[in-house]
C-alpha cells in the first residue's frame, strides 16, 4: 500500500533531541508511559507542544517540520507505516537521515502509543484514515480518495491484429472525502497487413467520487461516484462509441487481519444515443494481501474478477474475466508502484483473446517521481 511520510516530514525526529534524560535510562522511566508522555519527553522540543513544529531558530536545522494537526497530512497513511519510520529511521523510506532509528530505544508498544498520540492531533474525523488506502487493482477502483497519476497499458493480439492501449489517469483529492479525475486513453493498432496506424485518442472520461462512510477500526469504507464519457474517439476506427455516456457507481473496501483486503465496485453506464452503444451494468472485485520484501518494498498479489452485461436486453449474456496480477513498490518510499497481470476470459474463451495489462502509479503527494528510490 501507499505510504507517505514525506522527506520534509521528520516524523518524531526529535526523539534524538532532548530525550536522553527521559528515554536512554530504562530504569528511570515508568513501565507504561502514555503516548502523550512519550511525546512530551522526547518530541515536543522540536515538534512543539501542539504538534505544529518548532521554529528553525529553536531546532537548529532547516528541514521543515510537519504540522501533525493538519489532517490532510496526518490521516493519509496507516499507523504501521508511521511505526516503520520510527522503528527503522528515515533512510528506510529514503527520508532525511535526521530521523534516526528507535527500534532499540523504544519497545514496539511504546512506538505504537506515541504514533497513536501524534495521529490523534488531527481531530477532524471526516478524513478517512490511511488504513483504508488499499492497493489499486487493474480495473476495480479504490474507494479511498487519492492524489495520484496512473499510466495504464494493455496489449492484445487477436485474429491477426494487435492493439496497444494506454490511458493516463489523473486523480486529485478535494478536501476530506472528495476526488475528481480525468482519464485520457490512446490506442495504437496494427492491421492484418502488419502496418501500425497512428495514435488515436479514444473516449475521454471525467468522474467525481465521494467517500460516504468510513471506519478504520472496523476496516471498511464506502464511496459513490459519477462519470461522464465524452465521444472524443473515432468510432470508425474502433476507438470510441460516438455518443455521450453518463453513469454512476458504488465502491466498497474491507481490510482484514494479516494485510488481506477486498475491494468492490458496481455501476451502470447509459449512452445518450442507444443506437451506438447499449446500456451496460458491471461489477468488479479484487482480493489480495500485502507483504514486504526487497528492502521493505510492498508486494501485493491480487485476484480480480470483472463482469459486464447489457441492460434491458432480453437474454443478454454476461461477459466475465479474471485478472491474476501483482502490484509492487518500485521506490523505497512506496509512492511509485507498478502492476502487471493477465486478463483471462471466463466466458466465451474460444472467441475472446487474453490480454496483458499493466500500470505505473505515481502518488505525487509523497514527492517527485524521481525521489525516494
Amino acid at each position: 500500500m501507499v505510504q507517505r511520510l514525506g522527506a520534509r516530514l521528520l516524523v518524531l525526529g526529535c526523539f534524538a533531541v532532548g530525550s536522553s534524560a527521559g528515554l536512554s535510562a530504562q530504569v528511570e522511566r515508568p513501565p507504561e508511559l502514555t503516548g502523550r508522555q512519550l511525546y512530551v519527553a522526547a518530541c515536543q522540543s522540536c515538534h512543539g507542544t501542539d504538534g505544529r513544529g518548532a521554529s528553525i531558530d529553536h531546532v537548529g536545522f532547516s528541514d521543515p517540520l510537519p504540522d501533525f494537526t493538519d489532517c490532510s497530512y496526518a490521516s493519509r497513511e496507516a499507523g504501521q507505516d508511521w511505526e516503520t519510520v520510527v522503528r527503522h529511521g528515515g533512510p528506510v523510506r529514503r527520508f532525511s537521515r535526521r530521523m534516526p532509528s528507535f527500534g532499540v530505544a523504544l519497545s514496539g508498544d511504546e512506538i505504537a502509543r506515541v504514533v497513536h498520540y501524534v495521529r490523534s492531533l488531527c481531530t477532524d474525523q471526516t478524513w478517512p484514515r490511511g488504513e483504508l488506502n488499499l492497493p489499486r487493482a487493474t480495473e476495480t477502483e479504490k474507494a479511498f480518495p487519492e492524489d495520484e497519476t496512473v499510466l495504464t497499458g494493455s496489449y492484445v493480439r487477436h485474429a491477426g491484429t494487435r492493439q496497444l492501449t494506454s490511458t493516463i489517469v489523473y486523480e486529485r483529492r478535494i478536501g476530506a472525502r472528495n476526488q475528481w479525475e480525468v482519464a485520457i486513453p490512446v490506442a495504437l493498432q496494427q492491421g492484418s497487413d502488419k502496418r501500425w496506424s497512428g495514435l488515436h485518442v479514444a473516449d475521454v472520461e471525467l468522474a467525481v467520487k465521494r467517500a460516504l462512510v468510513h471506519d478504520a477500526d472496523r476496516g471498511h469504507i464506502f464511496s459513490a461516484g459519477l462519470e461522464l464519457i465524452l465521444p472524443t474517439g473515432d468510432r470508425q476506427l474502433g476507438v470510441g462509441d460516438g455518443t455521450l455516456v453518463y453513469g454512476g457507481y458504488l465502491l466498497a473496501a474491507q481490510a482484514f487481519p494479516a494485510n488481506f483486503f477486498l475491494q468492490m465496485q458496481a455501476g451502470a453506464e447509459f449512452p445518450v444515443n442507444p443506437q451506438r452503444r447499449e446500456k451496460e451494468g458491471y461489477a468488479r472485485a479484487a482480493f489480495g494481501t500485502t507483504t514486504f520484501a526487497l528492502g521493505g518494498r510492498s508486494i501485493s498479489p491480487m485476484a480480480e474478477v470483472v463482469t459486464s452485461r447489457p441492460m434491458g436486453v432480453s437474454g443478454a449474456a454476461t461477459t466475465a474475466d479474471w485478472i491474476p496480477q501483482i502490484q509492487f513498490a518500485l521506490t523505497r518510499r512506496q509512492h511509485v508502484l507498478g502492476n502487471i497481470g493477465l486478463r483471462l476470459p471466463i466466458t466465451d474463451r474460444s472467441t475472446r483473446p487474453r490480454e496483458l495489462v499493466a500500470y505505473v502509479l505515481w502518488d505525487w503527494f509523497d514527492g517527485g517521481f524521481f525521489t525516494g528510490w
